[in-house]
């Protein structure tokens, strides 16, 4: 631990510019400063103003401004907003969050290549990046060490033509900034390439510049210190050992040691990743990893513009430090600027609670949040402007809402909303505002965590798409609530939710398919049987309900979908055959296909039944007699086939392909629409009563109103993978609910007419959430873990 009580560091370790901005953010001081703010501005201005300003400096750490650099109007709006703003100002300087947990449960603010103001490959290296990112509340910073022909190391992106800055400066700068927005440990991620003599000097610079701040390893570690014992810390992560080629001088002061993964690994070692590999990474053992160690992840090698990835996919594997490109302003950054405005802006973010360890407490909650948009000022009257409002986040994404289009009068342009929108978010959701000229262009964009934002009316602090610093102008006037969840109106009591009544093992092997046929379910499993289990009987510790385990010795192949036909259970798997087990259990094959069967459909109101295989051979057969009665040829790559009935009544198929979505006239066979959309599974869904089809994204769903041409009305994004199951049920009232599983193990309840997200069950199975079927009341949901769950719907 850090041996200096850090109270007495005030006047010596730590800058004279982080002891004025931790000395003013006392609360009373703070009142009395909005106070004395308000009267200066009224009765004063100009000069008086000015100096206000210079005297509270640490109010614009988030304004991306350099301190002492802006000018009086713009020093005006940021006290306008600051006194105005639909922030809650109990939350906007203060650090509000536990500092009882281990390091590893919070979410941490990284910079990758954090030396260079551009590219990758030709860009300028400057220590102004450590500056400029420590006072935007980075807390993990990269060094990238090569050595120089005069002995001194420096700092550049090696094999580049970037420019080359002195390590020894860097770590001067990175001293004097270090604590100068927040009291929590600076991370330095060392990317090491010195020869030996170098590293001792890098080892000296960093006792000289930290000296007793330097965070060491004492031998008997067990696990990471919670946060509140490391305030002031200095922690340096690298390779650690002589193997590693790390000199024993800059190892014995380096305490994460960067080592391959391993789950089983030291609680201070971590592992580095692209964001192409972690992606590859399961998605339970990463949550497992991360509640007790670290991980980083990084660009790929190839972005060498700088641009970056998005980093919500990263943070819902528990991922702590997501590294991006601060010299580069895209949704990828405003995400992380939005999530890291929350705690104070001290870039250590507490993760919510199905990140954590079993039993442990955090204070995120769901919330019902509302927005309407009023009004904008100080906008230029050339054009038209529109709203986009975004929820991001490791449980939530996607679209709240957006504004109609309306032109600028006099540098104003009213929108007036009596109802706007509202979505349930989470605590730990990220919200991003934009504003766009007609023509699409972006104008300027503010986020901010959904637990910043106070109720009523309130102005939106914006800010330029290009350099990320807020803007004197526009201004953007808001309504917002945000009640708990179930507390603020009748309807929100009547949201029912899944509860799971059980978690069963009903096979040695993989579950894949199920319907659900008179008073039983059949399940199909990949060992070729067909399951057919009691509902009543799930419970029993012996045979869990199993009445029968169905097979054919001749086609031992898995089972990848059932239909019901009337009084029979049609089954295909990875073969050309289909196989019809009748009431008793009795089973008839049927044969004509020449490759493997993908899909198939029962069409009751045609009397029929289809089948289309691997080539795209379409058998249509009667479905009482189960005889041949067309063949057709469709389009090869196959996935699925869905029924769906438009506005009128008239009988559509959909053709889910792998690129794109064909809807066929079933009498005909002709071709209706192309639909230009790729759906990442079998898994269509229509909801007759609101006539939409549901199909699977890579991380959520897309929405079609039937018409005479398919309308896509809504994307929704709640997974963090591909959708693989979708199931409707009737909600309170009658109101539709989807369910949608995924391959990230994660089942979402959605309200099917509000296009929202009522609630996310993580780590739903131990794999992918391959299918779900509702009986007596109860929803089954099966999954490749061989794991079999029963839900309730109040």
């Amino acid at each position: 631990m850090c041996s200096l009580d850090f109270k007495s560091l005030r006047a010596s370790q730590i800058s004279s510019e982080a002891t004025v901005a931790r000395t003013l953010l006392e609360p009373k001081l703070d009142e009395q400063f909005l106070m004395h703010a308000n009267w200066v501005l009224t009765h004063r201005g100009g000069a008086h103003a000015r100096h206000l300003f210079e005297s509270f400096m640490s109010i614009y750490r988030h304004t991306g401004h350099p301190i002492g650099h802006m000018d009086t109007a713009l020093f005006k709006a940021h006290l306008v907003r600051w006194i105005l703003g639909v922030y809650d100002r109990t939350k906007f300087l203060a650090i509000h969050q536990s500092e009882d947990h281990p390091l590893c449960d919070y979410f941490i603010n990284s910079s990758h290549n954090t030396y260079l103001e551009a590219d990758q490959v030709k860009g300028r290296s400057s220590t102004k990046m450590y500056q400029h990112v420590l006072l935007q509340g980075c807390r993990c910073i990269e060094v990238d060490c090569w050595d120089a022909k005069d002995g001194e190391p420096i700092i550049f992106h090696g094999h580049t033509l970037t420019s080359m800055i002195k390590f020894e400066d860097t770590v001067k700068v990175c001293r004097d900034y270090a604590f100068a927005v927040s009291p929590y440990p600076i991370i330095f991620s060392i990317e090491n390439h010195c020869t030996p003599a170098q590293q001792d000097k890098m080892a000296e610079y960093f006792k000289e510049q930290f000296g007793e701040l330097l965070l060491l390893r004492t031998g008997d570690e067990t696990k990471l210190p919670n946060l509140a014992e490391l305030k002031y810390c200095a922690i340096l992560k690298g390779k650690r050992f002589p193997s590693e080629k790390a000199t024993p001088n800059l190892s014995a002061i380096t305490y994460l040691g960067a080592v391959p993964f391993a789950l089983d690994g030291h609680p201070l070692d971590m592992t580095s990743f692209d964001e192409d590999k972690i992606k590859k990474q399961d998605h339970q053992n990463m949550l497992m990893y991360h509640r007790r160690q670290f991980s980083r992840i990084y660009p790929r090698g190839s972005r060498v513009n700088s641009s970056n990835y998005d980093p919500i996919f990263s943070w819902a594997k528990g991922c702590q430090m997501v590294a991006l490109n601060f010299q580069t302003q895209s949704h990828p950054l405003w995400t992380n600027t939005g999530l890291f405005l929350n705690n104070g802006g001290s870039g250590y973010v507490l993760k919510s609670k199905n990140f954590l360890k079993p039993g442990t407490s955090t204070t995120h909650e769901m919330l019902r949040l509302r927005i309407r948009v009023l009004l904008a000022t100080g906008l230029p009257e050339s054009s038209d402007y529109r709203v986009i409002i975004r929820v991001r986040g490791m449980l939530s994404m996607g679209m709240m809402h957006r504004t109609e289009r309306q032109r600028a009068q006099d540098g104003r342009v009213e929108w007036r909303e009596a109802d706007g929108a509202q979505r349930l978010v989470s605590q730990s959701d990220i919200l991003l505002v934009e504003v766009c000229s007609g023509s699409g262009s972006l104008l300027c964009w503010t986020s901010m965590p959904v637990a910043r934002i106070r109720q009523g009316y309130g102005a939106l602090a914006l800010r330029d798409p290009k350099s990320g610093r807020f803007l004197a102008e526009p201004l953007l006037w808001v309504h917002t609530s945000s009640p708990l969840a179930g507390q603020d109106s009748e309807q929100d009591q009547e949201e029912e939710f899944l509860a799971q009544e059980g978690k069963y093992r009903l096979s040695k092997s993989r579950l894949r398919c199920a319907v659900a046929f008179r008073d039983d379910v059949w399940i199909g499993s990949f060992d070729g049987r067909v399951l057919v289990v009691d509902p009543m009987r799930i419970a029993d510790e012996s045979s869990h309900g199993v009445r029968r385990a169905l097979s054919v010795s001749t086609h031992p192949s898995r089972i990848t979908e059932l239909v019901v036909v009337h009084d029979n259970v049609v089954s295909s798997g990875m073969s050309p055959d289909i196989i019809i087990w009748d009431q008793h259990y009795h089973h008839t094959i049927l044969q004509g296909h020449r490759e493997v069967v993908m899909s198939m459909l029962h069409l009751e109101k045609l009397e029929q039944l289809w089948s289309v295989d691997l080539s795209g051979e379409l058998r249509i057969w009667d479905d009482r007699k189960f005889s041949l009665i067309r063949t057709a040829q469709l389009e090869t790559g196959i996935k699925c086939l869905v029924a769906a009935a438009s506005k009128t009544d008239a009988l559509q198929v959909w053709v889910g392909l792998h690129r794109s979505i064909s809807v066929l006239d079933p009498q005909t066979l002709k071709t209706i629409h192309e639909i230009d959309v790729a759906p990442a599974s079998r898994a269509f869904l229509f909801v007759r009563d609101l006539q939409e089809m549901w199909i699977p994204s890579n991380f959520g769903i897309t929405v079609f109103l039937l018409d005479d041409t398919p309308i896509r009305t809504h994307h929704l994004e709640g997974h963090c993978a591909k959708v693989t199951s979708l199931h409707v049920v009737d909600g309170a009232g009658s109101r539709p609910m989807v369910l949608s599983g995924s391959f990230d193990k994660t089942i979402c309840v959605w309200d099917s007419v509000a296009k929202t997200r009522l609630q996310t069950i993580q780590d739903a199975h131990g794999d992918s959430v391959e299918f779900m079927v509702g009986t007596n009341k109860m929803i089954w949901s099966g999954s490749t873990d061989c794991m079999v769950c029963v839900w309730s719907v109040p």
